[in-house]
């Protein structure tokens, strides 16, 4: 059920990303874009704010963006001519219902993260590979109840009104570390640029508890498959163990 809908959403991931290089190559090039780089190129060439070579040790970045770990803003500051720092946030809620079994689901879906990383630009231009760890609160939860229907946990079919609302939470390590690659057009050289990216956070295995109110929950029998239902979806999950990110936003460079 929780799984079922999240496969969905992860395999729509490369389409996404590739929507967002379309974009990415209408926004770099419109009037807007342009005209600021423009200035800044004419700026560069006046002499005004030192080489560039001052300009890539001294610059911070300030990235509004969208990703498959929701919306969110980076702040991030350049260090020598090939590395930056960065830190970011990201956050995104969603509920929706699904049915499954004849079980009416209300399920919640909570994205919040912060990220700390560093940037390599090997070729000192706009393209760089990122590493770091993603302080991972995302977590999805679901209440089910399936009043006046059987609803079959494990291998056993009970009657809904005994087991009663039914409640599922997935979430996962506190602390995951990803790597990734990019391109920031703003980088050294421009006021105001394109970022997008792509990469893989390393969230470990998920955690499933499922857990019922009704009279039977206490039951020995009824906990035993309320445990092999929850293994079962646990095993099920695991795909889900690297959380692939995408994202595109908008960078000014100070």
């Amino acid at each position: 059920m929780i799984d079922s809908r999240a496969s969905r959403r992860s395999g729509r991931t490369l389409n996404t990303f590739a929507a967002m290089l379309t974009v990415a190559a209408a926004v770099s090039t419109s009037p807007l874009i342009a005209n600021a780089q423009g200035a800044d190129d004419d700026a560069g060439r006046r002499g005004r704010g030192g080489s560039a070579s001052s300009k890539k040790s001294d610059s911070f970045y300030l990235t509004a963006k969208v990703s498959t770990l929701g919306v969110g803003v980076d702040f991030s500051r350049s260090v020598a001519n090939r590395f930056a720092f960065r830190v970011g946030y990201s956050g995104f809620s969603t509920s929706f219902d699904e049915t499954e079994s004849g079980i009416d689901y209300d399920i919640d879906l909570d994205l919040r993260s912060f990220a700390i990383s560093g940037d390599w630009h090997p070729w000192q231009n706009g393209v760089y590979l990122t590493g770091g760890a993603l302080i991972n609160n995302n977590e999805a939860s679901a209440l089910g109840n399936g009043d006046g229907v059987d609803i079959t946990i494990g291998d056993v079919t009970f009657d809904a009104g005994l087991v009663g609302d039914l409640t599922a939470q997935v979430d996962f390590d506190d602390v995951a570390p990803m790597v990734g690659f990019g391109w920031n057009s703003a980088f050294a050289k421009r006021r105001i640029g394109v970022v997008i990216s792509a990469g893989v956070v390393f969230q470990g295995e998920p955690r499933v508890t499922l857990a019922a109110d009704g009279e039977i929950a206490d039951e020995a029998l009824f906990q035993q498959e309320l445990q092999r239902e929850q293994d079962e979806l646990q095993e099920e999950l695991e795909d889900f163990t690297l959380y692939p990110v995408a994202s595109f936003g908008l960078s000014y460079r100070f």
